[in-house]
C-alpha cells in the first residue's frame, strides 16, 4: 500500500511543484486536473491575501488603541495632561515612530503576511500534488498560522509596552519637577538577566528607554532631592532578594514566651484575610516570613503564596471556596500555619469575618485585583459573609461547643464546593391532599418549577437525589449515613426512643450551662447512657461529624430556600405543635390576651411545618425557632431511605425537630382561627 509522506512545506517552492507535476506527464502534457487545481489554489491564495490585509488593518487599529490607552495611563500616572504634548511627540509614540514613517503598523503586519502566504501556498500545492489528505494539509496550515499569530501578538504586546514607557519618559522630560527616571523590572522567573541588571538604576530624563521584545519593565519618575521608596535588590548567599522597606526586628522563630504569644495573637487577628487570599505560606517553612519590630508590631514580609501562586512561584488553584479557613489550621495539611492559627476560635473568627466582609472592604479590594480573579474573590467574600452570619447566630443562641460549630461551618463550605447548595430549590410551597391522597392533612411541597420536592426527591433532573449525594459526601468526609438513619428512624416512632434520647443528650452537651434547662422524660442520666451506647457503635467522632454534616445541610437549606413560615429577617421558622391538657395546665397556657409563656421541653422535640398534627394532645401552640436550633426537616429523606415519605413521619406530620429552650423561645397557645391566620393548615375543628 502506498503511503504519502508529508514533508515540511517550507522546503518545497510552489512553482517548482507545479513545474515538476507538469513535466513528469510527458505523454499527456498538462492535464486538465492540474489546471483546475491551479485555478482553485490561486483563488484560495487570493482570498488569503485579502484576509491578510483585513487582519493587518484590524491589528493596526487594535494595537494603536492599546497604545493610546497605555499612553493615557502613563501620563495620568505622572500627572501630566496628554493634551500638553505636541502632535509630533504624541505621534512618535504610535506605530514604529509615527504615521509619516514608511513602516506604519499596518504595513508591518502585512509584511508578516507575505511569508505566511508563501508558506500556505507551498503547503496547499504540495498537499494536492502528492495526494496528502485534507487533515494533513489543514494541520500544516494551522501550524503556520499559529506561528504567525504568536509573532503578531509579540509585536502588539511589545509596542504597547513601548508606548507606555515612552509616554512616561516624555512626560517626565517635560516636567520641571522631575530629574530622571528609575528602571523597574518585573522580577520573576521570566525576567531576563539584562532587566534584572538594570532594575533600580536611575537614568537622565532625556535618555531613551531601550528594551527587547516582550519586555515588561516600566519606569518611575524621580523628583529633585528625592530618596526613592521603591523595591531594591540585594544578593546574599547566591540568592537575589527584593526589599521594599527595611524592618529591624526578629523573625517569629526567634521569639519565645510572652513575646511569641503576643505576636501569635496579632497574627491570628488577621488570619481571616490570609485565608481569604489563600496566603498559605504566610508563616514560612521555618517561621521566617514574619518579623516583629522593636515596638512589637507584626510584619508579614512574604506574601508570595497569596491568590493563585505557590510559595516557590508555581501556580495553584484559587477557587470560589474558603477551604483555607480550615486547611491552614490543620497540622496534617499545613503544619507551619497551624502552629500559629491552629487554636483560633470560630466565634472570634466569625466576628472578624463579619468586619472584613463588609460592603466597603469588599468593594475596595475588588478594585485592586485582576479581572480574572474577581469572580473567585467575590464568591469568597459572599461565603465569608454567610459563615460570619452563621457563626454569630450560633454564638447568640448559646451554642457553647465551638469545636462543633467550627465543624458545622467547615461542612457548609464543603457542601458548597461539592455543588450541593446550588442544587437546593429556591422555594417550596405546599398543596393539600393532591395526587388522589385521601388523608386531608397530607401536605406536599413543590418547588418553583412545579416539581415535587425538586432535587430533594426527584432523580430525573440530576440523576441522584440530594439525600443520595449527601450520603456520598458524608462517607467521603468522615461521616456515616447510618448515624442519621438510626436517629431519624427512632424519632419517627417516638421522640423519647433510645436513639432519640441519645441525640437529645448530644445536643445538650453542645449548649452553654445556662441554656440547659430542659425536660427529660427518663432523666438526663438515662439519656447519657443511651448516648454512650450509640457512640460505642459508631465512634464518637463519626457520630459527631455525621450530625455536624446534617446540621450544615439544614443551615444551607434554611438560608437559601423559601419555606412556609420562614422569616429570613429574624432567621426563624414559625412552627405549630399540639400539647396535652396537663402540660397546658402545668404551665398556665391560656389564650387570654395571647400572652406568651415559658415552658420546659426536650433538647429535640417534634413540630410541624405546615399543618396541625395531633398525636398526644389537642391544644394548639406556635413558636418561632431560630435556624440554628433546627435539627431535622421531613423534606430531607431519611438516610438509606428514598421513598416519598422522606424523613420522620413524612408528608402527614410534615415534622421538624428542633431545640426549644426555656427563657429563649416563647410558646403561644392559639385558637384554630388564629392558627389559620398564621397560614397553617388544620383538618381539625375547634376544641
Amino acid at each position: 500500500m502506498h503511503r504519502t509522506v508529508f514533508r515540511p512545506s517550507s522546503q518545497i517552492p510552489a512553482r517548482s511543484l507545479f513545474r515538476t507535476a507538469t513535466f513528469e506527464r510527458k505523454t499527456g502534457g498538462i492535464l486538465p486536473a492540474i489546471l483546475f487545481e491551479h485555478a482553485r489554489l490561486n483563488k484560495i491564495l487570493s482570498e488569503l491575501s485579502l484576509e491578510i490585509n483585513k487582519t493587518a488593518n484590524k491589528l493596526e487599529a487594535a494595537t494603536a488603541k492599546a497604545q493610546k490607552k497605555a499612553i493615557r495611563t502613563a501620563t495620568d500616572t505622572i500627572g501630566i495632561d496628554l493634551a500638553a504634548f505636541d502632535r509630533e511627540s504624541t505621534e512618535a509614540l504610535i506605530g514604529f515612530g509615527g504615521m509619516d514613517t514608511k513602516y506604519p503598523l499596518a504595513s508591518m503586519y502585512r509584511r508578516i503576511g507575505v511569508p505566511l502566504a508563501r508558506k500556505v501556498e507551498s503547503a496547499l500545492v504540495y498537499g494536492v500534488v502528492t495526494g496528502a489528505n485534507n487533515h494533513s494539509i489543514a494541520k500544516e496550515v494551522r501550524s503556520i498560522m499559529n506561528t504567525t499569530a504568536a509573532h503578531a501578538l509579540t509585536i502588539a504586546r511589545t509596542e504597547t509596552n513601548n508606548a507606555y514607557r515612552e509616554a512616561s519618559r516624555i512626560a517626565i522630560s517635560e516636567s520641571k519637577a522631575h530629574t530622571g527616571y528609575m528602571w523597574i523590572a518585573a522580577l520573576d522567573l521570566r525576567t531576563c538577566p539584562i532587566c534584572w541588571r538594570y532594575h533600580g538604576k536611575i537614568f537622565e530624563k532625556k535618555q531613551k528607554f531601550v528594551s527587547h521584545p516582550n519586555c515588561r519593565c516600566s519606569l518611575i519618575a524621580i523628583e529633585k532631592d528625592e530618596q526613592p521608596d521603591i523595591e531594591k535588590l540585594y544578593e546574599e548567599g547566591g540568592q537575589v532578594y527584593k526589599l521594599a522597606e527595611f524592618i529591624e526586628g526578629q523573625q517569629l522563630n526567634q521569639l519565645t514566651g510572652s513575646a511569641f504569644d503576643k505576636a501569635k495573637k496579632e497574627l491570628q487577628n488577621d488570619f481571616a484575610i490570609d485565608a481569604l487570599l489563600s496566603n498559605r505560606d504566610v508563616i514560612g517553612l521555618n517561621a521566617d516570613n514574619v518579623l516583629v519590630d522593636k515596638a512589637g508590631k507584626v510584619w508579614r514580609i512574604d506574601n508570595g503564596s497569596a491568590l493563585r501562586f505557590r510559595a516557590q512561584g508555581g501556580s495553584k488553584e484559587f477557587d470560589n471556596h474558603l477551604s483555607d479557613l480550615w486547611t491552614m489550621r490543620d497540622s496534617s495539611v499545613n503544619a507551619q500555619a497551624a502552629k500559629v492559627f491552629g487554636d483560633v476560635k470560630i466565634y472570634d473568627l466569625a466576628k472578624r469575618m463579619e468586619q472584613i466582609s463588609s460592603s466597603d472592604h469588599y468593594a475596595s479590594v475588588l478594585t485592586m485585583v485582576p479581572d480574572d480573579l474577581k469572580p473567585a474573590l467575590s464568591s469568597r467574600f459572599e461565603q465569608m459573609r454567610d459563615l460570619a452570619k452563621y457563626g454569630r447566630e450560633f454564638q447568640a443562641n448559646d451554642w457553647a461547643d465551638q469545636n462543633y460549630i467550627d465543624e458545622v461551618l467547615k461542612h457548609v463550605v464543603g457542601l458548597r464546593k461539592a455543588g450541593m447548595t446550588e442544587r437546593l430549590p429556591n422555594a417550596l410551597t405546599y398543596k393539600v391532599g393532591d395526587e388522589g391522597e385521601s388523608w386531608l392533612s397530607v401536605v406536599n411541597l413543590y418547588d418553583e418549577n412545579g416539581h415535587k420536592f425538586d432535587s430533594l426527591r426527584r432523580r430525573a433532573k440530576y440523576g441522584k437525589m440530594i439525600p443520595d449525594l449527601f450520603e456520598e459526601y458524608m462517607r467521603v468526609n468522615g461521616g456515616n449515613p447510618a448515624v442519621i438513619a438510626e436517629w431519624q428512624g427512632a424519632q419517627a416512632g417516638s421522640s423519647w426512643n433510645y436513639e432519640a434520647q441519645a441525640f437529645k443528650y448530644f445536643i445538650e452537651q453542645r449548649l452553654s450551662p445556662d441554656a440547659r434547662r430542659l425536660y427529660w422524660q427518663d432523666g438526663a442520666n438515662a439519656a447519657r447512657k443511651h448516648y454512650t451506647r450509640s457512640v460505642g457503635t459508631f465512634g464518637e467522632q463519626v457520630y459527631r461529624t455525621s450530625h455536624a454534616q446534617k446540621k450544615a445541610l439544614i443551615m444551607e437549606l434554611l438560608n437559601k430556600t423559601e419555606l412556609p413560615h420562614r422569616d429570613p429577617v429574624s432567621r426563624t421558622l414559625k412552627l405549630v405543635r399540639t400539647e396535652r391538657g396537663d402540660v397546658v395546665r402545668k404551665y398556665g397556657l391560656t389564650m387570654a390576651d395571647d400572652v406568651p409563656k415559658d415552658i420546659e421541653r426536650g433538647a429535640s422535640e417534634s413540630y410541624s411545618l405546615v399543618s396541625e398534627y395531633r398525636l398526644n394532645g389537642n391544644k394548639r401552640t406556635v413558636q418561632d425557632i431560630p435556624f440554628t436550633d433546627i435539627h431535622g426537616l421531613y423534606i430531607l429523606n431519611r438516610a438509606n431511605y428514598s421513598a416519598d415519605t422522606g424523613a420522620f413521619a413524612g408528608n402527614g406530620e410534615n415534622e421538624v425537630t428542633a431545640l426549644w429552650r426555656f427563657g429563649r423561645v416563647k410558646t403561644r397557645r392559639v385558637t384554630r382561627t388564629r392558627l389559620l391566620e398564621y397560614g397553617f393548615k388544620s383538618s381539625y375543628g375547634d376544641e
